[in-house]
């Protein structure tokens, strides 16, 4: 991390052996370099091999941190965990890992904040409410707007003065500039992965429905989602 010539840290992903060619690059966006793996062919083969599919492994980041250790947890791909695995191409082939279509930089017609930022919180994006750290109150939070406005592309569907918006609330889990119950459902997933909905307790899905007028910050503190032993 230094460059000093020494390991500043180790982060155990994959199985041993010598058909698996890393790979990095930054899969979700968030400005950190994401590990992967290739599962290649075995070397020095005496006949053609029949087409295998060739299987991706991306450890993905979970979180900002100073070290890898700190960012990437165990490897879970979905829909356990925040990590991908996928199958593309033939073993035999040579992995290429890279953003080669980046989108553009976000504006207020295309899905970023009223100070032109984003709608996902850059220091964690499971932090919606922003208090700097990840409870049943951030899924909450997601509720009572989609309660309020509906699902629907954030640029257009929040006023610019709305509680909802940068830099009170950052409600794009997923990133895809949509409010959906799927930013929701991504909040629940990590409190029940971490298990930081509390000792005992495990986080479940509220109803999301349309139509209710409670979105006053006393919501958010006031109810929970959870249940507990």
């Amino acid at each position: 991390l230094n460059r000093d010539g020494r390991r500043d840290d180790v982060v155990v992903f994959g199985l041993p052996g010598e058909t698996e060619r890393p790979v990095a690059g930054d899969w979700n966006l968030d400005g950190i370099d994401d590990f992967g793996l290739f599962s290649a062919a075995a070397a020095a083969q005496t006949q053609q091999a029949p087409p295998q599919p060739a299987e991706f492994r991306v450890l993905v980041s979970d979180q900002a941190g100073a070290a890898p250790s700190s960012i990437f947890q165990a490897y879970a791909p979905t829909p356990l965990g925040n990590d991908v695995t996928f199958d593309f191409g033939d073993r035999s082939e040579k992995p290429v890992f890279g953003n080669f279509d980046p989108p553009v930089a976000t504006t207020v017609s295309e899905g970023g904040g009223p100070d032109g930022g984003s709608y996902q919180n850059a220091t964690n994006r499971y932090d919606v409410n922003n208090d700097g750290v990840v409870s049943p109150a951030d899924a909450l939070r997601i509720i009572n707007a989609v309660n309020r406005y509906g699902s629907g592309r954030l640029a257009t569907l929040l006023p610019a003065d709305s509680q909802y918006a940068p830099p009170h609330a950052f409600l794009d889990v997923n990133g895809d500039r949509f409010v959906t119950p799927g930013d929701v459902l991504g909040v629940i997933n990590r409190l029940n992965t971490t298990g930081s909905a509390g000792e005992g307790e495990s986080v479940v899905v509220v109803p999301v429905s349309r139509g209710s007028t409670d979105d006053s910050d006393r919501s958010d503190r006031g109810r929970r989602v959870g249940s507990g032993d």
